[in-house]
């Protein structure tokens, strides 16, 4: 009894501290899309993200990932028929190639699909950097997009200037 109570406070203490690990949810991954509302004056809140099973390769999950959300409240970033050219983890770094048609974002579109897609590898992986780029194009002029995690660019201030309920 006495081993039972020391494992739930142990479970306890690694909630709290942040041990919870979103990828051990139940074989469940957080897949991060746009609000298809975020561009109302209500609404600050630009990314959500929905629970989806799958494949623990991570170039099988990011292809399930590019598939688009199954919420209708959300809609995917990227461009039609984009696709995964390369991916290869090197130590922190996870480098992606798209194929051509991601190098038609551009501006906050680009931004934002950067952001939805890096908030997707940090939720599903240990990387510290996820660097994006697209094949045989620039992204807005540069070879390629770097964001590391912990980037100002993926804080969420959502609730600031919410009133408390």
């Amino acid at each position: 009894m006495r081993a039972i109570k020391i494992m739930c406070l142990l479970m306890v203490v690694c909630l709290m501290t942040g041990c919870y690990n979103p990828r051990t949810d139940m074989g469940q991954y957080r897949f991060y899309y746009l609000r298809n509302d975020y561009l109302t004056a209500e609404n600050m809140e630009v990314l959500a993200f929905e629970k989806r099973s799958a494949d623990t390769d991570m170039r099988s999950l990011l292809d399930t990932y590019l598939s688009g959300p199954k919420s209708e409240e959300l809609s995917s970033p990227f461009p039609a028929d984009t696709y995964i050219v390369s991916l290869e983890i090197e130590g922190d770094y996870l480098n992606i190639a798209f194929s051509d048609h991601f190098a038609s974002l551009t501006g906050i579109q680009l931004t934002l699909a950067c952001c939805a897609l890096s908030q997707t590898c940090f939720a599903v992986s240990d990387v510290k950097t996820v660097v994006i780029r697209a094949q045989n194009a620039l992204l807005d002029g540069k070879e390629s997009i770097a964001i590391p995690r912990g980037s100002f660019i993926l804080t969420d201030n959502s609730h600031i200037g919410k009133e408390k309920a």
